[in-house]
């Protein structure tokens, strides 16, 4: 009686641990599209992470999303506080696409009102399996990204 016992704590303990490292998404970076966030009544819809050579030196992502106010009242949204913490400990900020107004990365979303955002992440960003980069907004990871 008291292996089973000590095999149902162990059991216990197991789901807890597990589900606590898992609170967060761990998406691959193809994978992105389609995942969903929140920060309070405002949720956010990536609708696409894609990569793009600008030349031999760099790369750039580019993220589409889509973001609601579910709220009854009047929520900020900043996308310049999104960033990318590479396994490597490297940050990446979001920023405006070339051409874009820095202004167009903030709004104040009507209640139940949306808006679309496209954001670049400059760089080398480096995803792997065994060491998730973190996909952040106002400090809080939101999304755990892998190869």
């Amino acid at each position: 009686m008291k292996t089973k016992r000590l095999w149902v704590a162990a059991a216990i303990l197991f789901v807890l641990s597990s589900t606590s490292l898992w609170a967060v998404d761990v998406v691959s970076y193809k994978s992105l599209s389609g995942v969903v966030w929140h920060q309070q009544d405002v949720y956010v819809t990536i609708n696409s992470f894609t990569d793009s050579w600008k030349n031999v030196v760099g790369k750039d992502w580019y993220m589409t999303m889509t973001v609601e106010n579910r709220g009854d009242d009047p929520a900020d949204f900043d996308a310049t506080k999104i960033e990318i913490n590479d396994s490597k400990g490297t940050r990446f900020m979001a920023r405006p696409v070339p051409g874009a107004a820095p202004s167009e990365l903030k709004q104040t979303l009507p209640p139940h009102g949306s808006s679309q955002f496209r954001v670049m992440f400059d760089g080398h960003i480096f995803f792997d399996r065994r060491t998730p980069a973190h996909l952040k907004y106002t400090l809080d990871t939101k999304v755990d990204i892998i190869k």
